[in-house]
């Protein structure tokens, strides 16, 4: 079987090379041919909407010849160092370059394949309470760092979109260096002619949709044939992000998205009629400059998360820095409570390179292409495991309160593994619960990892936070829900970021108090359907509340109050800067202490 495997592999490798070169003489031929042949510029642009099958194949191929080389490399070190290692810290050094070899492998490997791998290797890169140093360093040029395309193609693509001839027909100024490249677009800065205004406009790279969707397909297929062998019902998983990535792929769903994620943002969970400064700023799409592979929408100053720490702002262990990190997460954390429970619209993809700061500390998230749309079952299903949690959080030795967590859970539709099929834990803890209680623990066990924070190594019934021990809840798992996938995947991703910044956070406080106003007012339409209409239905109106008036009264002043702050600050000494920065940051330590000695209560 071995050696069958081995010469399908090299047959699949030789025809590769065959079509690779079959490619290179093709690109040749029609550069030439364009070059004769100006009026074919827009077959050039078309793209493959599908891949053949032996090149999606072939890929796999490519993707697991390599990959496979760094984990058996790995196995072996750690043969190798049971047997020879005298400590630690021996050990740590011997692994230190196996670390910075198969990150340079994997990332040289994810940039030549690109597709849905750079989704992949972005998750990666903000998990550093997970992989080593070396790994999360050398993916993070996954994040806004990949090869552009050339300006010509960007340009001709923008023209064949929106029907024009010449770009000077809307636009006075476009930028020929892209702002960003990702796995899927890029952005270039133009300046719109009849107004003047300074915008982005978004461009879908030729080919992107073709290997996305290919590779999605061959993950699941592998995931079918190999569901008994894999921990988890990964068909489901990949089911829901080739969803979302069709989503992502028509610029005029991501102009809908913005819409609705603008909207989400602007108003008090359980309220949409009362505006509250947004916590991140969603920018908009220009309205008649959009279609499914163009996107025009308004410019945002800034650098992006991933950046923050080459822009030499401040020295990175400052307590500016650990204020600046504070305050990210907590306007990420604030965010997403209102899009959850603000029409249950989320955006899926908070990685560092989609997360813009401004100058003022101000965050941005952009790229709205995957979202998720919750209904409202399951916006009902996530409040209730926040406030189970937090009930949870408070009496912790209550049995009572692990087992209504688990219950909520279970509603979700997440499934476990028989105990005794994790042999590893069951031998260590498991004999200590029936196995109900084992269950129950496993379960809210899963809750905390996804919304809690880390305060503890130990999750109940001697489960362990690190998602990647023998001892991890997540290795019970059997079937998770796809309505859960890519809001679990945002979660993950919005603690990688507080962990990279340093951030003690949990997001079960962050939602805690958008839950109960959600609770309070369980059928509220989503701010984007019920705002303009109820602003203009005056005929039936009996006017706003008192008390909505004092609500929007403190609301804007606020917002006054600290847009004033900044101008104050600004406009202090650096030392001054320094000593409050230091002193807002104990502040907000001393909070979350008191935070995680009284369960979450504050």
């Amino acid at each position: 079987f071995f050696m069958f495997f081995f010469l399908s592999f090299l047959v699949v490798l030789r025809v590769n090379n065959a079509l690779q070169a079959i490619h290179k003489m093709n690109k040749r031929y029609s550069s030439s041919l364009r070059e004769a042949l100006p009026t074919i510029e827009a077959e050039f642009i078309a793209e493959r909407e599908t891949l053949p099958i032996l090149e999606r194949l072939t890929r796999s191929a490519r993707f697991y010849s390599r990959v496979i080389p760094i984990l058996a490399r790995y196995k072996a070190k750690e043969i190798e160092l049971e047997r020879r290692c005298a400590s630690e810290e021996e050990c740590l050094l011997e692994y230190e370059e196996l670390d910075n070899w198969g990150s340079e492998v994997l990332r040289d490997t994810i940039l030549e394949l690109q597709g849905f791998y750079v989704k992949s290797g972005q998750v990666i890169s903000t998990r550093v309470d997970l992989f080593a140093r070396p790994y999360t360093d050398k993916l993070s040029v996954l994040q806004d760092g990949i090869g552009a395309i050339d300006a010509e193609t960007v340009k001709n693509i923008v023209k064949q979109e929106l029907g024009i001839n010449s770009l000077n027909e809307i636009f006075s100024e476009f930028d020929d260096e892209p702002l960003g490249a990702a796995s899927i677009a890029q952005v270039h800065g133009a300046r719109l002619k009849h107004t003047g205004q300074r915008v982005a406009v978004k461009v879908q790279r030729p080919g992107a949709r073709a290997l996305l969707l290919a590779d999605v397909a061959n993950l699941k297929r592998f995931a079918k044939l190999l569901a008994s062998a894999l921990p988890v019902d990964y068909y489901v998983v990949f089911s829901e992000l080739g969803e979302a990535l069709e989503g992502e792929l028509d610029f005029f769903k991501e102009a809908q998205s913005m819409e609705k994620l603008r909207a989400a943002v602007s108003f008090r969970p359980g309220s949409s009629q009362i505006y509250e400064p947004p916590p991140v700023k969603i920018p908009m799409p220009i309205p008649g400059l959009s279609s499914r592979k163009v996107l025009v929408m308004e410019f945002i100053e800034g650098v992006p998360l991933s950046r923050l720490r080459e822009s030499n702002r401040f020295d990175p262990n400052s307590p500016q820095a650990k204020l600046a990190g504070t305050k990210i997460v907590t306007s990420l954390g604030d965010a997403y409570a209102r899009m959850v429970f603000n029409g249950g619209h989320v955006h899926a993809d908070p990685h560092p390179g989609n997360i813009f700061i401004s100058e003022n500390l101000d965050v941005a998230l952009l790229d709205c292409g995957q979202t998720k749309q919750l209904a409202l079952a399951d916006r009902a299903q996530v409040r209730e495991v926040i406030l189970k949690l937090q009930t949870y959080r408070r009496d912790p030795s209550n049995p009572k309160t692990i087992r209504d967590l688990a219950d909520e859970i279970r509603r979700f539709g997440v499934k476990l593994k028989p105990r005794d099929e994790v042999s590893s834990f069951a031998e260590k803890e498991g004999s200590k619960f029936s196995q109900q209680e084992d269950e129950d623990n496993c379960l809210a066990s899963v809750a905390l990892l996804l919304f809690g924070d880390k305060t503890t190594n130990v999750l109940p019934g001697g489960y362990d936070s690190n998602e990647l021990s023998a001892n991890s809840p997540l290795r019970r798992l059997a079937q998770f829900p796809q309505s859960l996938v890519l809001v679990g995947r945002a979660a993950v991703l919005i603690r990688g970021i507080a962990a990279r910044l340093n951030v003690p956070y949990s997001l079960a406080d962050a939602w805690e108090e958008a839950a109960q106003a959600s609770a309070a007012n369980p059928d509220l339409l989503p701010p984007w359907v019920s705002t303009v209409p109820q602003a203009l239905d005056i005929s039936k109106s009996t006017g706003p509340s008192t008390r909505e008036l004092v609500r929007t009264a403190r609301s804007w002043a606020r917002g006054k109050s600290r847009a004033l702050s900044r101008l104050t600050i600004s406009l202090l000494p650096d030392r001054t800067k320094t000593w409050l920065a230091a002193r807002a940051v104990r502040r907000f330590e001393r909070k979350q202490q008191r935070r995680a000695a009284a369960g979450g209560t504050q």
